[in-house]
């Protein structure tokens, strides 16, 4: 299995290690802290502070603590398996609702208030 997902991966972090891919066509990185939201690196701030260990890459064996996580996203863009597997160009109105859109409700009981434009 670990082969399967080797083999569409491309870490741009830890593509050279065992458990991830460095050829594949989906992009994984993971951001710098000057990327992430001041929540985010107040979050990791206080983990360490209270004893959880860094973790640089979360798929290492073995691995617990905080750290940032592994996105699929370039540029600030999110690049879906679709994408990466078919050279798609990210969609116009990437990330944000198209023009006219309406917001899609869940109705699922696991995720009630889930509301999304498309």
């Amino acid at each position: 299995m670990l082969g399967s997902f080797r083999s569409i991966e491309r870490d741009l972090d830890f593509g050279d290690l065992l458990w991830h891919g460095d050829d594949g066509p989906l992009l994984i990185r993971r951001p710098d802290e000057a990327e992430m939201e001041p929540l985010q690196v107040a979050f990791l701030q206080a983990a360490a502070e209270v004893g959880h260990p860094s973790v640089g890459d979360h798929n290492a064996p073995s691995v617990v603590g905080a750290g940032r996580l592994p996105l699929n996203q370039l540029n600030g863009k999110r690049i879906s398996c679709a994408m990466a597997l078919t050279g798609a160009p990210l969609p116009s109105c990437w990330p944000g609702p198209a023009s006219g859109s309406k917001p899609v409700r869940s109705s699922s009981p696991q995720a009630p208030s889930v509301a999304r434009s498309f």
